[in-house]
């Protein structure tokens, strides 16, 4: 399993994530077999529920409990999808 952080200054500030070697590594690993939770969908479908950032804080961008929950409940559940 491979978990990619998603751009987070770009989803705080409302802009989309563009970034072709993300997107290309993402679909090679894919194609390998890996399973990849890519955490960008998740962040955006976050914050439109939630105001709360997933950081720890402005000078930290480290993922935050409410992020770090993000990620794992995603990760959960994609081990159990056969």
């Amino acid at each position: 399993m491979i978990v990619i952080d998603g751009d987070r200054r770009a989803i705080y500030s409302g802009r989309p994530t563009v970034d072709p070697e993300r997107a290309r590594f993402i679909d090679l690993a894919r194609a390998a077999g890996a399973i990849v939770v890519d955490a960008d969908p998740l962040f955006r479908a976050q914050l439109e529920r939630s105001p709360l950032k997933l950081d720890v804080g402005p000078y930290d961008a480290h993922l935050n409990a409410l992020g770090a929950a993000v990620v794992a409940r995603a990760a959960g559940e994609a081990l159990r999808t056969p």
